[in-house]
């Protein structure tokens, strides 16, 4: 089977098993791609190799990092330099797998407190926060076709908080609301990928590299020398085969004709 210059191949499942050599073919898509993240390494750990393949077949991708990354400092001393390094890591990262510093996008929420950042909220100055409008306000800038959390099985909260958030923001960026942040998009296709947990059900689409792909991935995780304490979820990267999952999510709008055959009408 031919391959792209990406040396990636592409299996989806639905129902059976297909193989691509081309992930915007097994993803019927051009982009561009929006990669909402709650930490800044989360884009490269999840989703490493998708992105190369994606920027070798000419997608525009697009990283948003909705965490500042404070909390992740191993020593006291470097508590006061860690949000500045770990953005300096993440641009060197993510040159890496093919995306540009001005493809990033920073919303600065505060790290492993984003429960208190869910929605929108009023500032004192009348001015509008939250995860919610800032995902609402990227996407409508940059027009995304497909987009990407971490799953929704994640044990870390800043995980699940992200993968929710966005779950209801496609709707708002697709909806006459809040116009300030630009003109609404179509609802783009939504994506699971995992970082820490397995997913909920069966992943549908496989990506595999082949080594100097799954090189450059590690070389990308190893900028993140700032954050020893995932050395053990490096470790099992590298052990691993040269394989990411996604997981298609899908919604369906209540309908109350959906129940109605669960109570027959007697006779």
């Amino acid at each position: 089977m031919p391959k792209t210059s990406s040396q990636a191949i592409i299996t989806t499942r639905r129902p059976k098993l297909k193989r691509f050599s081309d992930i915007t073919v097994a993803l019927a898509d051009r982009g561009p791609w929006l990669v909402m993240v709650p930490h800044d390494d989360d884009a490269v750990l999840g989703m490493g190799l998708a992105i190369q393949c994606a920027r070798a077949a000419g997608v525009d991708v697009h990283i948003a990092i909705v965490s500042d990354g404070r909390m992740g400092f191993s020593k006291k001393e470097d508590r006061a330099g860690i949000v500045q390094l770990r953005r300096r890591e993440m641009e060197e990262s993510s040159r890496i797998i093919g995306v540009a510093p001005d493809h990033l996008h920073w919303f600065g929420f505060p790290d492993s407190g984003l429960y208190n950042h869910q929605g929108c909220q009023t500032r004192a100055d009348g001015s509008i926060t939250g995860i919610a409008w800032e995902m609402t306000r990227v996407m409508r800038a940059v027009r995304p076709t497909v987009v990407f959390a971490p799953t929704s099985a994640d044990l870390h909260p800043d995980h699940r908080i992200v993968g929710s958030e966005l779950a209801i923001s496609v709707f708002h960026a697709a909806g006459a609301i809040w116009l300030e942040l630009g003109q609404p998009i179509a609802v783009p296709r939504r994506f699971e990928f995992a970082v820490y947990c397995p997913f909920p059900i069966p992943p549908n689409v496989e990506v595999r590299a082949e080594k100097p792909i799954f090189a450059k991935k590690l070389d990308s995780i190893a900028c993140f020398a700032s954050q020893p304490q995932i050395s053990s979820l490096v470790e099992r990267v590298t052990a691993a085969p040269p394989v990411e999952y996604l997981l298609e999510d899908s919604w369906q709008p209540y309908d109350a004709s959906m129940y109605k055959k669960l109570f027959p009408r007697g006779k």
